[in-house]
């Protein structure tokens, strides 16, 4: 039961957000390894139709995880947070971060004792604006642009060449 309404409480998380963020690879690859845990040990250690119950309920709590992570009226949701959010009252600071790709853009949020990435469309970009000077004063609001390494991405290309 425990189980069922902690994946109840992401999937209402993930109704309630104004915009939804990106799923990284990084998010995705922990996603399917713990998914993949989750399954072995399921497999191997269950003896009974209950055990195989609660692995496949952990395994859709994991992927409502992932499903719920963005901003709601409430703050900030991630997936490595997955039963806690950062509401606005908390927030320390905001620094957003435009991407030199153009297509992204990033916010690194910091509370008491939260510290998160999330990225986000570049399509997003003013909604995403708008509610953080609605819900943040200017203060706790900071905006950058991505400052790469002179060279550094094509230092890394020549050595994966050779």
């Amino acid at each position: 039961i425990a189980i069922a309404a902690m994946i109840l409480l992401q999937l209402v998380w993930r109704s309630k957000l104004i915009v939804k963020a990106k799923n990284t690879a990084i998010e995705k690859t922990s996603l399917t390894l713990s998914l993949g845990m989750v399954i072995v040990v399921t497999l191997v250690g269950s003896s009974d139709p209950f055990h195989y119950l609660i692995g496949t309920l952990l395994g859709i709590l994991l992927v409502a995880s992932l499903a719920k992570t963005g901003i709601s009226p409430r703050g900030f949701h991630s997936m490595s947070r997955i039963f806690f959010s950062l509401p606005w009252q908390q927030v320390r600071l905001i620094k957003v971060v435009k991407m030199t790709n153009g297509t992204d853009f990033e916010i690194h949020s910091v509370g008491r004792i939260w510290t998160n990435v999330m990225t986000f469309e570049m399509s997003d970009y003013d909604r995403t604006m708008g509610i953080l000077k609605q819900k943040l004063s200017a203060d706790k609001i900071e905006i950058t642009i991505e400052k790469l390494e002179p060279g550094l991405r094509d230092q890394t290309k020549g050595r994966r060449g050779k």
